[in-house]
């Protein structure tokens, strides 16, 4: 869901496509690890989310700051 422009979003397996939960929070921490590693590459030009994970009692959530370019 988005509230004030920043996307939330679950790590959670509803499909079980991962396995399970905690496959799925894994998976949201290697997709921090992929964009830390695009933002070490110092490519100009390229632009990239804000982005936070964050847990909380038992969910990790994903956080994104979302931006509208016009």
């Amino acid at each position: 869901y988005i509230v004030h422009n920043i996307l939330f979003k679950f790590a959670v397996d509803r499909s079980d496509f991962y396995g399970s939960d905690h496959a799925a929070a894994k998976v949201a921490g290697h997709e921090l690890q992929g964009l830390i590693s695009l933002f070490n590459c110092d490519e100009r030009g390229v632009a990239l989310p804000l982005m936070a994970l964050v847990d909380y009692k038992v969910f990790t959530r994903c956080v994104f700051l979302v931006v509208f370019v016009i």
